[in-house]
């Protein structure tokens, strides 16, 4: 479980000490669709569904080797959800929501949601796609230290890295893996 200090984030009723905690019953998963459903954020969340429903999202989140994380304040109002599906070895795609009265704590937010993926789990490495459609997300990835590669219809998150390897990963660039040259290592704390 993450804790943060807590500090008013100029927003009534908001601070930005939460804590972090697994989901792991489908009530739990249910209640996190319905939020995003009230607050019209399934098809940011779900981009992929032309139609999303409930039990789209419960084999999504259900399925093995899952980690759904969700970040509450002391009050018990869910700030954030975040998604962490396997993807190649050690390396996890993720997709990381913020309900809207939360949106000035997205960075923190995310930010210790990564944390704790890292330091909990055996993952090196994150990455994230996120369409055109939701270029919104682009500044909470880059403030979290992903770098945004690909062609302007799709867009691949090269993220933080636990340990330095001097490349990133060429599963994680999009277009011609040969072409990279770059000696960008991002880590939890963002580029080095």
């Amino acid at each position: 479980m993450e804790h943060t200090k807590t500090r008013h984030c100029g927003q009534a009723g908001v601070q930005d000490a939460f804590r972090l905690d697994a989901v792991r019953d489908d009530a739990g998963r249910k209640a996190l669709f319905a939020r995003m459903c009230r607050e019209g954020l399934t098809g940011c969340a779900m981009y992929a569904w032309a139609d999303p429903r409930e039990e789209d999202w419960l084999r999504l989140v259900s399925a093995p080797g899952r980690l759904l994380l969700q970040a509450t304040a002391p009050d018990g109002t869910v700030l954030a959800c975040g998604l962490f599906s396997p993807w190649r070895g050690q390396v996890r795609e993720f997709d990381f929501t913020v309900f809207r009265p939360a949106f000035p704590l997205a960075v923190p937010l995310a930010r210790a949601a990564f944390r704790r993926v890292f330091r909990q789990t055996g993952t090196s490495a994150l990455w994230g796609l996120c369409p055109v459609s939701n270029r919104h997300a682009w500044h909470l990835a880059t403030a979290c230290g992903f770098v945004i590669t690909g062609a302007p219809a799709r867009r691949l998150l090269a993220g933080p890295a636990r340990r330095p390897c001097g490349r990133h990963p060429a599963a994680l660039h999009a277009g011609d893996p040969g072409a990279c040259r770059c000696r960008i290592t991002v880590r939890p704390q963002g580029p080095q």
